[in-house]
């Protein structure tokens, strides 16, 4: 008999951390949180990656070896600061097609700004404006 009443309280238990588990999962949109702002980080780090490779003039011009470093968070959801480095094989930025350059590998650091899967801001070694070609102030 006593191990009936306690089957039955561990069963009664077992049902109430259940239901207390699906509340909070359909509290919050259906999942845990934590997926969603990682899946965000995620895409905008292949994002951003993306656009080094193909939109980045410095890296299109003789980039190689691109590397992710890191990711932080931005003030929302789907705002993240992505680090990047890659080397030239040429010195300077941008295009430099028809430029007089020297010819030595240089290290790179980029920061690309996304919010919302959009990059709006991209900026490297601190000093070069990836999106406007412009030195940054």
């Amino acid at each position: 008999m006593k191990q009936s009443y306690i089957l039955i309280i561990a069963l009664v238990i077992l049902v109430a951390a259940t239901i207390a588990d699906i509340a909070d999962f359909k509290k919050n949109g259906g999942h845990s949180g934590n997926s969603i702002i990682k899946n965000a980080e995620e895409s905008a780090q292949d994002m951003a990656r993306n656009f080094v490779e193909k939109s980045v003039s410095t890296y299109v011009f003789d980039g190689a070896d691109l590397t992710f470093l890191k990711s932080v968070k931005g003030e929302c959801e789907t705002c993240f600061t992505l680090s990047f480095s890659f080397e030239s094989t040429h010195g300077g930025y941008g295009n430099r097609e028809g430029l007089l350059v020297t010819q030595t590998i240089t290290p790179h650091a980029i920061a690309v700004e996304a919010k919302d899967g959009a990059v709006i801001r991209a900026v490297t070694d601190g000093k070069y404006n990836e999106l406007t070609g412009a030195l940054a102030e």
